[in-house]
């Protein structure tokens, strides 16, 4: 098999179609060498995002809020680039504070602001599909006949 580099039986799935006027076959090729990579790939590049998204909820933990609104409109911002691979649980806690230094007045009224507790976990299910999907190519050709030239023939030529 020199045309898929010493892979071992690879998965074919083929496919016809016509666009533009012309028909052309498609075959959709994954092997197991593909999907050992594509996992490798993936697994560093969740490793990443996973550590950067911890730092930049680490970041929106520290800021204060003056109301609700206001906090889980800035996860909202925050969670806008999400990898469909990762997931954030959130908590938004409310605690009373004192405004300027020192000990309070007696009279003084403390005012609530508002944080975010969250923690971002990896979905190992979406991981694997992506690195599944991530291993395919597709090879096609405009040979329709499959007695002429099969779908296996090819992949390997």
């Amino acid at each position: 098999m020199a045309g898929l580099g010493g892979w071992a039986d690879p998965l074919v799935h083929a496919h016809d179609v016509t666009a533009a006027r012309a028909r052309a076959a498609l075959v959709v090729v994954r092997t197991e060498q593909g999907e050992a990579r594509a996992q490798a790939t993936l697994t560093r590049q969740v490793a990443k995002a996973e550590r950067s998204w911890k730092q930049k909820l680490w970041h929106l933990s520290n800021r204060h809020f003056a109301c609700e609104a206001d906090a889980q409109s800035a996860l909202a911002r925050e969670l806008k680039g999400l990898p469909m691979w990762l997931e954030v649980q959130s908590e938004l806690v409310s605690s009373e504070h004192h405004a300027g230094k020192g000990r309070p007045r007696k009279d003084a009224t403390p005012t609530l602001q508002w944080h975010i507790q969250a923690t971002v976990s990896v979905k190992q299910p979406q991981v694997e599909q992506e690195a599944r999907r991530k291993a395919c190519f597709i090879v096609a050709t405009n040979m329709l006949d499959s007695a002429v030239l099969s779908d296996h023939e090819l992949v390997t030529t």
